[in-house]
C-alpha cells in the first residue's frame, strides 16, 4: 500500500516506497523447442518471425532478468531481416542453419552457421539474410531493451537516418507486449 507523507502526492514512506518497487520473485523456466517453434509458425502474416520469452514474474516489462529480454528469431528461408540501428546491445546464438550476417561493427557481410556467437554493440547497423538458404535461420538473441526503456533512452534509427525515442518511463510501449510466450508455453495476444 502507498501511503503519502502530506497532501503532496510525490513524497511516501521508505516502506511504501519498498511495496511499491517489490516484485514477485523469479522463478526458473522452460521453453520445449515444440512450443517455440508452434509459437513461430502461429505468427500472423506480416508479424516480424520473432517471439519473446519472459519469466512469469517479469513478463509485464517483457524481460527475462532484470533488464534483459530474450528472443527467439526465425529468418526463413528467402527472407532477410532488414539492417537497422538502435540503442540497445544484443548477444546472438545462432541456434539452427546458415546464412549471412551484416554487422557494421565486423565490418561487414560474415557468413554464419549454426553454435556461431555474434555481439552487436549499441548503434551498429545489423541485419540478418537468408536468401540463399534451404532451412530458417534460428538465432536466440539477449538484448538490455527492457534496461532501455525503463531509463528512458530506447532509441531506434528512422528513416534517413533520424533517431527517435521509442518509449520513455511511465508511459505504457505503444503495442503492449503482445506475443510474448510464458515458460508454460502459452502465447499472450
Amino acid at each position: 500500500m502507498t501511503t503519502s507523507l502530506t497532501t503532496d502526492t510525490n513524497l511516501m514512506t521508505l516502506r511504501a516506497y519498498l511495496d511499491l518497487v517489490g516484485h514477485p520473485a523469479d522463478q526458473s523456466a522452460f521453453w520445449s523447442a515444440d512450443a517455440l517453434a508452434t509459437a513461430l509458425d502461429q505468427l500472423p502474416p506480416g508479424e516480424a518471425r520473432a517471439i519473446v520469452l519472459t519469466s512469469n514474474a517479469r513478463s509485464a516489462h517483457g524481460e527475462i532478468a532484470p533488464g534483459l529480454s530474450l528472443v527467439v528469431q526465425d529468418v526463413r528461408p528467402g527472407q532477410q531481416s532488414p539492417s537497422h540501428r538502435h540503442s540497445f546491445w544484443h548477444l546472438y546464438i545462432v541456434q539452427a542453419g546458415r546464412g549471412v550476417a551484416h554487422i557494421e561493427a565486423s565490418g561487414g557481410e560474415r557468413a554464419i552457421a549454426a553454435g556461431d556467437v555474434i555481439f552487436v554493440p549499441p548503434f551498429h547497423s545489423h541485419g540478418f539474410d537468408n536468401r540463399a538458404g534451404t532451412e530458417s535461420l534460428i538465432l536466440i538473441t539477449l538484448q538490455n531493451m527492457p534496461q532501455l526503456a525503463q531509463l528512458g533512452c530506447f532509441m531506434r534509427e528512422g528513416e534517413r537516418g533520424s533517431w527517435h525515442l521509442v518509449h520513455t518511463p511511465g508511459e505504457p510501449p505503444a503495442a503492449g507486449l503482445k506475443g510474448a510466450l510464458s515458460p508454460t508455453g502459452t502465447t499472450t495476444r
